[in-house]
């Protein structure tokens, strides 16, 4: 009978096996590794299998809290070097970043606006279109459904009015306008289908 070599003194399942299964960590902990061991590992990559495996054995589960603050303590205070800086840059090069608009950036420097942002509640807060000035962007009433809304793009044949553009030529849903700028008024004939830019046009005449 062929027993495990973690110094357990227990038999292992099978014979080919020197450990029982997880009682290897027992016999590396403190070892440390040789020169030629060391130099064996540098430059060698886990296979695609290998990474799988470590992605799928980790996930779900989370740090404990007391792991958390001693990698934030860790990460306190740090900056990247210029080599991992560099390496990034390589990385990211030839990448398409998302364009933010000037509109988009002015509405940041908001500290009302910004606020809403960061505490999730910027779609009850901030209208959909950067360029709507704050005040006017307030909380739409109850009868101003999405039935609502889809039987007006119904009604406009899913056809912005102003540009003629169609619903299915964006890659977006078409907005609802009110006409006379009251979110209140919500009657069928208050109400016209846009496209975004058509949109943010219209209340740019408003503002």
């Amino acid at each position: 009978m062929k027993l495990c070599i973690c110094g357990c003194n227990n038999p292992v399942k099978f014979e080919t096996n020197t450990y029982i299964l997880g009682h290897n960590g027992r016999a590396l902990k403190g070892r440390k590794l040789t020169e030629d061991h060391r130099k064996a590992l540098v430059g060698r990559k886990p296979t695609k299998e290998t990474l799988l495996k470590l992605r799928l054995a980790k996930l779900g589960t989370k740090h404990t809290p007391e792991t958390l603050n001693k990698l934030s303590k860790a990460k306190k205070g740090r900056s990247l070097s210029k080599e991992h800086t560099e390496n990034i840059r390589k990385a990211l090069k030839g990448i398409k970043q998302p364009k933010i608009s000037l509109t988009t950036q002015k509405s940041w420097q908001d500290p009302l606006i910004r606020e809403k942002r960061l505490t999730g509640m910027s779609r009850k807060f901030y209208s959909w279109c950067a360029e709507v000035p704050f005040e006017v962007n307030k909380e739409y009433p109850t009868e101003f459904t999405t039935k609502l809304r889809n039987q007006i793009k119904q009604r406009d044949n899913f056809t912005c009015q102003e540009c003629n553009k169609i619903e299915s030529q964006l890659k977006y849903k078409l907005h609802v306008h009110h006409i006379d700028y009251n979110k209140k008024n919500n009657k069928p004939e208050n109400l016209i289908t846009l496209c975004k830019s058509c949109h943010c046009s219209k209340s740019d005449e408003d503002g």
